[in-house]
């Protein structure tokens, strides 16, 4: 699971749903197939949906890593 400061959270209650985004467009796994990259080009959509442009902004700024 992927460590997001609650301060980068606009809204606590977007918490679970912003896991389980991260969880579904990076999963757990050191080899990633064609359609995973594809998929995880939605992701920033996704969080903007959620109206999460903070943790879309440090996304982008690479200060979110992956682990595996």
């Amino acid at each position: 699971m992927v460590y997001i400061p609650k301060q980068w959270i606009h809204d606590p209650e977007n918490e679970v749903k912003i896991h389980q985004l991260f969880e579904e467009y990076f999963p757990n796994t050191c080899v990633l197939s064609t359609e995973d990259l594809e998929k995880q080009k939605e992701f920033p959509t996704r969080l903007k949906e959620l109206g999460e442009l903070e943790i879309l902004k440090h996304y982008d700024e690479g200060d979110i890593v992956m682990n595996g």
